[in-house]
């Protein structure tokens, strides 16, 4: 059985980042971090929330220096994915994006070329653009943090019923009930206070209670977004160096809402002090 929900355990650390889109040094950051995390205290997981792939053209990062002044490394991130996941196993989790989405039949994206996925493979050997699409193809949908938080590329409205509607769920999805959950966990930016807190009364149950949403997808150049009460968003992608931020979360904690993520505890700048 295909499983696109990962629960993670109820003790440890968590490490959650959003999108890469192609910046080697941002994926190496984390990493650096969460190995140094892991080496600490082996109950340690990483959760990436999609879109890996798909940098700034040379014209955007021309324009816009401080948001996409580096080098689109698309054609080497999955490989560093996979060998990190071969390496740690479940102690890394991937979550799939709507930019990864476009290499398996989703919708294709036009953020900086007019059809980025074609571009991409098209830099690529085929053996490396068919392990990529089997990275994004095998990608979970969500994951659940027993501390309070469903963690998901975008901010998902409350289509889903149930999380076991999930299992076996193929990309593409082929039914319409599906392919209207994928399109909002992977397209969303977010939703009235009320929609996202009947998602998540909806969902929680088997002893994990979830009050927020934590995601990617949107960007915000202050590198931390909090919207409508129960959402907010770590932001590499999209803000300046200085502001791009990740989360340091406790498992065994009870987040009683993104007010308790606090900046400079659990919502931690990449590259300087808060």
């Amino acid at each position: 059985m295909m499983r696109r929900v990962r629960t993670l355990p109820k003790r440890g650390t968590l490490l959650v980042s959003t999108d890469l889109h192609g910046n080697l040094a941002d994926f190496e950051a984390l990493e650096s971090k969460f190995r140094d995390e892991l080496r600490q205290n082996q109950e340690t997981y990483w959760v990436l929330l999609g879109d890996l792939v798909h940098g700034p053209s040379p014209e955007a990062a021309r324009r816009k220096p401080e948001l996409y002044g580096y080098d689109d490394a698309s054609p080497i991130l999955p490989s560093r994915v996979m060998a990190l996941q071969k390496e740690v196993g479940d102690h890394f989790v991937y979550v799939i994006g709507n930019h990864d989405f476009s290499h398996i039949g989703g919708p294709r994206t036009g953020k900086f070329y007019d059809d980025e996925a074609a571009e991409l493979e098209r830099k690529m050997k085929p053996l490396a653009v068919a392990a990529m699409r089997g990275l994004f193809r095998t990608a979970y949908l969500c994951a659940i943090a027993p501390c309070g938080a469903l963690l998901c590329h975008g901010s998902p409205n409350d289509t889903l019923e149930r999380f076991e509607d999930l299992d076996d769920l193929a990309l593409p999805p082929q039914t319409d009930y599906h392919k209207r959950v994928v399109g909002t966990f992977l397209n969303s930016y977010g939703q009235p206070e009320e929609v996202t807190a009947r998602l998540l009364a909806r969902l929680s149950g088997g002893g994990v209670g979830l009050r927020m949403v934590l995601h990617g997808h949107d960007r915000d150049e202050s590198g931390w977004n909090v919207h409508d009460g129960n959402q907010a968003q770590p932001v590499m992608f999209g803000a300046p160096h200085e502001n791009k931020t990740y989360l340091r979360l406790e498992l065994q904690r009870a987040y009683r809402s993104v007010n308790d993520l606090r900046l400079g505890h659990e919502v931690l700048r990449l590259y300087s002090s808060l």
